[in-house]
């Protein structure tokens, strides 16, 4: 007997007319019940197993559904916690290392050398380093006197050097800021058309910066 059948008899009054009729021989009127009444209980029971295990099937599915979700949080959450990882384990950029913004990444070869590349700084009468743009500073043609002034966003344990050209015409004078220290004072630049002068730096504090100027390159 199918759960379809004994649910069909239910649903389409099989036991609730007469007794034993040619329409429906199932009915419960009059003595119905003692024949009929065992076989509409089986049907009953029928029914009643299927809708249990489609509610366990139901129930078991919901704990399924409830362990895959708990699953795919936890694979969302180690996913997480790598993506975390793995952003630390990241090169420290050109602007992070010549600016010192970040301890937590590593440094790589390449950022190192790239940070040391020499860096164009445009002429003017008065030239304002940031050492955040780099350490390594070049003036591709002094063109007037000028004055190189104190340095911005330094920090002690910066280092790197300035070179500076003359121009075709050359004598050129470059003052310092009241940073700049040199030894026995000296810091004449070379004078000749397009000489090369360079000084090397090191920022002891936020106000004494070791210099040292060379010239004569050929």
């Amino acid at each position: 007997m199918s759960y379809q059948e004994a649910r069909d008899r239910l649903l389409s009054g099989y036991y609730n007319s007469g007794i034993q009729s040619v329409a429906n021989p199932g009915g419960l009127n009059g003595d119905g019940h003692v024949q009929n009444f065992p076989a509409a209980l089986v049907d009953l029971g029928t029914v009643l197993a299927y809708i249990s295990t489609a509610a366990e099937q139901i129930l078991m599915g919901s704990e399924h559904a409830a362990a895959a979700q708990l699953s795919a949080d936890d694979a969302l959450q180690s996913a997480n916690a790598a993506l975390a990882a793995a952003a630390q384990f990241l090169p420290l950029t050109v602007a992070e290392i010549r600016a010192f913004l970040d301890n937590t990444k590593f440094l790589s070869a390449l950022g190192l050398i790239q940070s040391a590349a020499s860096v164009n700084m445009p002429f003017a009468t008065t030239m304002t380093p940031d050492l955040d743009a780099g350490f390594n500073r070049h003036v591709n043609a002094l063109t007037a006197h000028a004055v190189l002034a104190n340095p911005t966003n330094h920090k002690p344990g910066h280092s790197g050097r300035f070179r500076f050209q003359q121009d075709a015409t050359g004598g050129r004078t470059l003052s310092f800021g009241s940073f700049y220290y040199f030894p026995l004072g000296v810091k004449d630049i070379a004078l000749a058309p397009n000489a090369i002068t360079t000084v090397s730096y090191f920022v002891h504090s936020s106000t004494f910066i070791e210099a040292a100027l060379l010239r004569g390159f050929a």
